[in-house]
């Protein structure tokens, strides 16, 4: 049988485990204080904040600035402003981090072609690092801001412009890449018109409200060029009413004008043709009258049928003579005293009306418009045959050719015409 165990050997082995028990609560402690010191609950080191084009996006939104201590306890001197009121908010706005931003602003830009409009913003790139991701057209433009955590970026060009956002209107802004907006922006008109390009800062504050502030604002102008097609195409849109009202009432005056222009040709005669060209209607004894200006129209080239064997003492009316007026073109009226007495002439008169033919009265002094042919010749524009033979010829001649009735052979200067009785 053995002895027990004494018991300093069991107070030995209790104090062992009692030891080993706070050693490792002290390094536990410890560790844990050592975490709280570095904020970082994952134990990895904080993330780079420098920029680089060509470095791998880290993203670490930017953290809104909280009030620490609480806003009744100074700091400094300073009393922190409560962070639901306006003062707060600027207070908020004070000790956001200053950043920068670069856009492109184009001075031109051409009417109905879109453009893209880029802005680009960082807390911690350059100017000139922002600059170089722009390749959009236009100047580029850089400014400091003040950067929160979410951004709010606008471009508004009113009636002038059409804005297609091609990004976020709100965005968180990151340390590590820069924050990115874009726009395709179309001129709707020309002439010099203005883009307006805001920066908001979105706050949220203690109430968890969300507060929008300008940071920044720009109104650029831009000068839209307009080609002539353009604003062809730009005015018909506008004005497609009233062209096409002014197309229809030309179209419809051009149809009428062709209209009657074809209307008149229907009641004119046809072109010369015949052999008789134009009918000499006279009485015999006006031949020295009459010879003078049927001589100069036949040397004008004028194909003219007159009877000179004198036919007032047949005892009938030849049929020659109505053949030659069913053929002519025209019958010249010679109106003296003489012929409007003359029943052969009043016949001839009488049977040119009945065919349709133009008939086209030459006045002479003492002429009176007989009963049987008052009808006939009223209405009728006369030409008053004057002393001066060839402005009587000039006057027939215009006569004709507003009857299309033209000379058929080449003038010539021969005397030839109408033989002495």
């Amino acid at each position: 049988m053995s002895d027990p165990p004494s018991k300093p050997q069991s107070s030995t082995l209790a104090w062992a485990i009692l030891g080993v028990c706070l050693a490792v609560g002290l390094a536990v402690v410890l560790a844990l204080g050592s975490r709280s010191k570095t904020g970082d609950p994952g134990g990895e080191p904080p993330p780079k904040t420098g920029f680089s084009p060509n470095s791998t996006p880290q993203h670490s939104p930017l953290s809104t600035p909280k009030f620490d201590p609480p806003p009744d306890v100074p700091r400094n001197g300073e009393t922190i402003p409560d962070p639901n009121s306006t003062a707060g908010v600027e207070y908020l706005l004070d000790h956001f981090d200053k950043g920068n931003l670069a856009f492109n602003a184009p001075a031109t830009m051409p009417l109905h072609r879109s453009q893209l409009i880029h802005l680009v913003i960082s807390p911690t790139a350059t100017p000139e690092e922002l600059t170089a991701l722009i390749s959009a057209p236009g100047k580029i433009e850089t400014a400091q801001v003040r950067v929160s955590g979410v951004m709010q970026a606008e471009l508004v060009g009113g009636s002038a412009f059409k804005v297609e956002p091609l990004s976020p209107t709100e965005q968180l802004v990151a340390r590590a890449e820069p924050t990115e907006w874009r726009w395709n922006v179309t001129p709707l008109q020309g002439g010099h018109q203005t883009l307006h390009l805001t920066v908001n800062a979105i706050v949220r504050t203690g109430d968890k409200v969300e507060r929008r502030r300008t940071l920044r604002a720009f109104d650029r102008e831009v000068a839209v060029e307009v080609s002539w097609t353009a604003a062809a195409t730009d005015f018909a849109a506008r004005s497609w009413p009233w062209v096409l009202l002014a197309g229809l009432t030309l179209g419809g005056t051009w149809w009428f004008w062709r209209l009657a222009v074809r209307r008149r040709k229907d009641h004119l005669p046809p072109p010369n043709t015949s052999d008789t060209g134009i009918f000499i209607s006279y009485a015999r004894a006006d031949l020295d009258r009459v010879r003078p200006i049927v001589t100069a129209l036949t040397q004008q080239g004028f194909n003219v049928w007159i009877d000179v064997h004198g036919i007032e003492g047949a005892s009938i009316w030849t049929a020659e003579i109505a053949q030659a007026i069913q053929g002519c073109r025209a019958i010249l009226l010679m109106a003296t005293p003489a012929s409007m007495q003359s029943e052969f002439v009043t016949q001839e008169v009488l049977l040119a009306q009945d065919k349709k033919k133009p008939i086209v009265p030459v006045w002479f002094t003492g002429a009176e418009t007989p009963p049987a042919l008052s009808l006939v010749l009223v209405g009728l524009q006369r030409i008053e045959a004057t002393g001066d033979n060839t402005d009587t010829v000039d006057k027939i001649v215009r006569a004709l050719a507003k009857l299309r009735v033209q000379p058929t052979a080449p003038r010539s200067d021969l005397s030839q015409g109408i033989p002495a009785a």
